[in-house]
């Protein structure tokens, strides 16, 4: 295998997969956007705590056994959470708004929003562009 300056060649070898010695399978798109978005340590260690399960498997999360297998304190659980629900990874489905019943999703459902800009123009702008606008129009006919 041929490389370039600065890379290193990599042989992956993965631990045994069978029953038992678990494995989960993940969407590698799904993953890559993750680690893009979570800006924290505790937010990817969350995702991956939550991604490991398998499709429609519902739990009853626990920081506790989170904090346990991550290493982090609850202080970062709580911030991986939110950062979470910000970034459109868990979605409250609560009719009570109790906010206790959330979805996780692999990728999120915040559909890029990030990316859109919103730009607010001054009222008195908007009309002085619309005269110009209107100026421009009669004295160019196209």
């Amino acid at each position: 295998m041929k490389t370039v300056p600065n890379q290193r060649t990599i042989t992956v070898s993965k631990a045994k997969t069978d029953k038992q010695h678990r494995y989960t399978a993940n969407n590698l798109e799904a993953l890559d956007e993750a680690a893009h978005r979570l800006q924290s340590k505790g937010g990817f260690k969350l995702y991956m705590y939550l991604a490991k399960n398998q499709d429609n498997y519902s739990f009853a999360l626990s920081s506790a056994a989170f904090c346990l297998w991550s290493g982090l304190g609850i202080a970062a659980y709580n911030t991986a959470f939110e950062e979470l629900k910000e970034q459109g990874y868990l979605v409250a489905k609560d009719s009570s708004g109790k906010e206790t019943r959330f979805v996780f999703y692999d990728k999120s459902q915040l559909q890029n929003k990030e990316e859109e800009v919103i730009i607010e123009i001054p009222e008195e702008k908007v009309k002085e562009t619309r005269a110009i606008e209107k100026k421009i129009n009669k004295e160019f006919v196209f």
